[in-house]
């Protein structure tokens, strides 16, 4: 079992506040994600999204490597005094991480929104495109239509 040091301390902080800084780059990366979305670059938005994986994909490195110093945490919070400095800290710092992840989740569900409106207008454009391409070529003679047979069986 960790025992809590002044170097799980430090390890846990710098672990936190590595992974503040990437949820912040997260969050810079959703806000500009709605300005591509407007746009409708879709090669900005495919860069976008790969960005923000790979920041997901840290900030899950950095969980994995916080995870045992917060069990630990939470385990000496109940027993810490009410002016623990170090366990106060700590609390700062998860608080202000949830907070950015929080914002950043409001506005990822507005983008989300607004990327399927505009998929949903695209698609019914290109369905009405194809429609009167269709009506183009019947018009001019382009398709060969024969008339339905009918065959009478009978006898």
């Amino acid at each position: 079992m960790i025992k809590r040091t002044d170097e799980t301390f430090k390890d846990i902080c710098a672990a936190l506040i590595e992974t503040e800084a990437r949820a912040k780059t997260y969050q810079s990366l959703t806000r500009e994600q709605t300005g591509i979305i407007d746009t409708d670059d879709t090669d900005r938005l495919i860069e976008n999204i790969r960005k923000r994986q790979s920041v997901i994909d840290e900030i899950n490195k950095l969980q994995e490597k916080v995870k045992p110093y917060l069990q630990l945490h939470n385990q000496v919070k109940f027993q810490a005094e009410k002016n623990d400095i170090r366990t106060a800290e700590i609390e700062n710092l998860l608080q202000s991480i949830r907070a950015i992840l929080a914002d950043t989740q409001k506005i990822d569900i507005q983008n989300r929104k607004a990327a399927m409106t505009k998929m949903n207008l695209y698609g019914s454009k290109a369905r009405q495109v194809s429609i009167s391409r269709k009506s183009i070529k019947r018009y001019n003679g382009d398709e060969f239509f024969s008339d339905p047979v009918f065959f009478d069986d009978r006898k």
